[in-house]
């Protein structure tokens, strides 16, 4: 397979004579494989192969409607690089022997895949399922780190979120690959849930969070809560103070006056 770099100044000037003289729509329209749909003659692939059949699938129709689309100095130059069984051979970089997608250079954990732009049907992986107690645990205990150390927020230079999902799918079987990521993330969220309620004024919480945050050598800014008697909440931290007004439709607020009651 060639590719830019290999073409020599020969070649080039080659297409150009062509060009100039017409001719290169005629000879276009003789290359091997142009027209020839799902019908093309590969060399050197093997059609019967998972890895194959998975990239056609996905890819191939969209393939051929790139060649539709050349113009003749396009074909030309497109089968000096090797044409269709190169595009085609590019493209199953992105699947392994099974079939299955794994990105370039193998970033996608098999059966992590939900098709392209999320196609696949969400009921299918979007299931409950167990869970280790090791991955559980480290799921929480970096959900706490993150709230004590980075505020609560999930630091892009500094969370350890994707290395845990990739850990866990990598050590589970395929089929349960999608269903365990997706419940661990219903984990990590009730257990964001839980450290934000520090937030609220549950007394336990409080206990809870500042007892971490003592034994991890951890200081934390004083943050105060309070309602009025018309449920207005104030707050402070660090000597600044702010209000607002209860209406109803805030979370907190509901949760707060239930706690008051």
């Amino acid at each position: 397979m060639k590719n830019l770099s290999e073409l020599t100044i020969k070649q080039v000037e080659t297409i150009s004579k062509l060009t100039e003289k017409g001719k290169v729509f005629r000879m276009a329209m003789h290359i091997s494989g142009f027209g020839a749909g799902n019908n093309y003659s590969y060399k050197g692939i093997d059609i019967n192969s998972k890895q194959y059949k998975a990239a056609a699938d996905e890819y191939l129709a969209d393939v051929i409607s790139e060649e539709a689309m050349m113009t003749p100095e396009q074909k030309m130059l497109y089968e000096l690089l090797g044409g269709r069984e190169a595009h085609i051979r590019n493209v199953m970089g992105n699947f392994n022997s099974d079939g299955d997608f794994v990105g370039p250079g193998g970033v996608v954990v098999p059966e992590m895949y939900h098709g392209r732009d999320g196609a696949v049907d969400r009921s299918t992986w979007q299931q409950l399922i167990d869970v280790s107690d090791d991955a559980r645990q480290k799921m929480f205990d970096n959900v706490k780190r993150e709230f004590i150390q980075e505020n609560g927020i999930s630091n892009g230079d500094t969370t350890k979120r994707s290395k845990i999902f990739r850990e866990y799918q990598l050590s589970v079987k395929k089929e349960d690959r999608a269903k365990g990521t997706w419940t661990l993330q219903q984990y990590e969220g009730k257990y964001r849930s839980a450290m934000y309620a520090n937030l609220s004024g549950e007394v336990a919480a409080n206990a809870m969070v500042y007892g971490w945050a003592q034994r991890d050598g951890v200081v934390l800014g004083g943050r105060t809560v309070t309602y009025d008697a018309d449920g207005n909440r104030q707050s402070s931290c660090g000597g600044m103070r702010t209000a607002s007004t209860g209406n109803g439709n805030n979370n907190t607020d509901k949760i707060q006056k239930k706690y008051k009651e």
